[in-house]
């Protein structure tokens, strides 16, 4: 019972431990770091999640605050005020890493909740984030929004106590360079005055804290650094379903990258470029984790298994050695307790056989168990195992 129980404690131990290795792993899968884009700053926009060269979109199917509050807290940015869906911040084609995104209250970050490795997902669908540390800001100040870099896009301002819209008629040429120069460019290459001119998502519209035009006329130098030296009024147009049409966008020049033209092929992102032809594209793909569940694993979980195997075949040894031991010992008893008595005498040198002449023999006797005492009987002719130094006494075998 005792090697039974230890035998099982060894297999079930060398289990434990690669199953254990095993939760680490799941196929597909890593440590993702999110990344925010197309909305003008790192605090709103889609989500992009990243793993080392790996990268890709989260898909809107069930995304929700609780989904979206872990990337906010991910990036440091408050909580999540509202999430967006239909790729409002931009379209583009790199593929899904997630769909069906479950994410609990207590979940400390996208990682820790369930998702679908596959999805159904057009490249419409993209989910997107506005955390609560977007919600404040100063008089003047852009963000660009819905376009594939961070240097173009629909243009949002704070003004008058809070973000809005610039209505497209607002725009010209001299007002697009204040706006470019506002977020850190040098001027514009192109300005639109409406959303159907442009190709760039309409952005965080359908957010109600958002859904004003903040800026709704504007008259700038040609020389102006920023919209500050502009002269500016708000609008009091009704924002409805149709304002996103009305939406003034540019693109501006003199910043990183501003170069890429090329739209649907690519995001920049925190200083890098996420194309669809690049070699991380398509996450889900990746096959870091299925070489350590194919050839990582297997081997641990074999030395585990060998290290059981050696560890049986030692204790069953030992076993055996004790099972000996308390078979001679309990004989040992027995024979004493019938009256069983040997005894060894040394004779004179023998000649008698000829494979052992000259070797000094001794005839053992034994009283047979259950015969009378006293009537010793000769049992056998017994021989040295080694000869002796001289003057020194002999042990024998029979």
């Amino acid at each position: 019972v005792a090697f039974i129980l230890s035998t099982m404690k060894t297999a079930l131990f060398s289990l434990t431990v690669t199953l254990a290795l095993l939760s680490t792993v799941q196929v597909g899968e890593a440590y993702y770091i999110p990344k925010l884009y197309g909305g003008g700053d790192t605090c709103q926009g889609q989500v992009l999640l990243v793993a080392g060269s790996e990268y890709g979109n989260i898909c809107d199917d069930d995304w929700d605050l609780t989904d979206a509050d872990t990337i906010c807290s991910a990036l440091s940015a408050g909580s999540a005020v509202a999430t967006t869906t239909q790729s409002r911040f931009g379209v583009n084609s790199i593929d899904y890493v997630m769909d069906d995104v479950s994410c609990s209250s207590s979940a400390s970050s996208i990682n820790s909740c369930s998702w679908d490795r596959t999805d159904d997902c057009s490249s419409s669908e993209i989910a997107g984030v506005i955390c609560s540390s977007c919600l404040s800001g100063s008089n003047y100040q852009v963000r660009l929004v819905g376009g594939d870099t961070p240097c173009e896009g629909q243009v949002m301002v704070y003004y008058n106590g809070g973000w809005g819209y610039m209505y497209g008629p607002a725009m010209s040429s001299s007002v697009a360079d204040a706006v470019c120069r506002s977020a850190g460019y040098s001027s514009a290459s192109t300005y639109y005055t409406s959303k159907v001119s442009s190709s760039f998502g309409a952005g965080p519209t359908t957010y109600s804290g958002y859904q004003r035009f903040s800026v709704g006329s504007a008259s700038c130098s040609s020389t102006a650094s920023s919209l500050s030296e502009c002269t500016l009024t708000s609008s009091s147009t009704y924002f409805s379903s149709s304002s996103e049409s009305r939406l003034a966008g540019v693109k501006c020049s003199g910043g990183s990258g501003c170069f890429y033209n090329s739209y649907s092929s690519g995001i920049y992102v925190s200083g890098s470029w996420y194309t669809t032809s690049g070699s991380g594209n398509n996450y889900y793909y990746d096959d870091d984790d299925a070489i350590v569940v194919a050839y990582i694993l297997p081997p641990i979980f074999g030395f585990f298994i060998f290290v059981s195997i050696i560890s049986i075949a030692v204790r069953r040894r030992r076993l055996m050695m004790w099972r000996a031991a308390q078979t001679g010992a309990a004989t040992g008893v027995a024979m004493r307790s019938m009256g069983a008595t040997t005894s060894v005498t040394t004779t004179s040198m023998s000649t008698s056989t000829p494979a052992n002449t000259g070797v000094p023999t001794a005839t053992v006797q034994a009283t047979p168990m259950g015969a009378p005492s006293g009537g010793p009987v000769s049992y056998a002719t017994a021989y040295p195992v080694q000869a002796p130094p001289s003057g020194q006494g002999v042990q024998y075998t029979s």
